[in-house]
């Protein structure tokens, strides 16, 4: 019975350990280049997390005299700081950075405290967005054609006030095929995972052979410890006199 459960843990080993199989690959691999030659000196924009397929920027401005970014808001119901410029119809000043400090409008609805809060702990001297109007058209997934073409070029306006004046950030994201593209990335990640999963860090073969010893040698001590009594009842048996 012992051999017949043992054969059956070895055919159907139990989950081990836990995993999660990694995304397919990216199609394409973007580019964003930002113009930034109207942007005065301490006031920086450059592109974050193309790496990871995300379309995002980071704003910095290291000078004393406040940067605003505008953001198209689809309703504005709060109130709104003063700034020192006439807005464009439908931009809000809901980001600001100043001496190296970034801050987020807290004042976007009626019953919000109007005033400028801390905008990330973790990147406190910095604020990260997404481009106004860029739509990330990456695809991620196993088996990308033969013929796949990229996107075509996006354009963006990143509009800032700094002081009383305004000032642009034209942004153009374009994309290329994905030079080290890996066709079955995702299948061969969640059959490691799998493998991982049954078997742990070695494998589908050393895996069950390193699992089994215990029982293996559960058995052995029992076959020895069987053979030893079975040897001692038949010495006392020929030590015995007959009757």
């Amino acid at each position: 019975m012992t051999a017949v459960l043992l054969l059956l843990a070895l055919a159907a080993p139990a989950p081990l350990f836990a995993c999660t199989a990694l995304p397919p690959d990216l199609w394409f691999t973007p580019a964003l280049a930002i113009d930034d030659r109207q942007l005065p000196s301490g006031v920086a924009v450059q592109p974050s997390n193309l790496a990871d397929g995300g379309i995002m920027i980071e704003i910095y401005n290291s000078t004393a005299t406040p940067l605003y970014v505008l953001i198209p808001l689809a309703s504005q119901t709060g109130p709104l700081e003063e700034i020192p410029v006439s807005l464009l119809d439908g931009a809000s000043p809901l980001y600001k950075i100043v001496s190296g400090q970034a801050f987020i409008w807290a004042g976007t609805c009626p019953t919000c405290d109007p005033t400028w809060t801390p905008f990330s702990a973790y990147a406190p001297d910095h604020i990260v967005i997404a481009p106004p109007g860029l739509a990330d058209l990456n695809i991620r997934a196993d088996d990308r054609p033969a013929d796949a073409t990229p996107p075509a070029p996006q354009t963006s306006q990143l509009v800032l006030v700094y002081g009383e004046n305004l000032v642009a950030a034209p942004a153009t994201l374009t994309y290329a095929l994905n030079p080290t593209y890996v066709a079955d990335a995702q299948r061969k990640s969640a059959q490691d995972c799998e493998n991982f999963i049954r078997y742990g860090a070695l494998g589908p073969v050393a895996g069950p052979v390193v699992f089994a010893l215990p029982f293996v040698c559960g058995l052995g001590l029992v076959g020895a410890l069987a053979f030893y009594v079975i040897r001692r009842l038949k010495r006392r048996r020929q030590a015995s006199p007959e009757d």
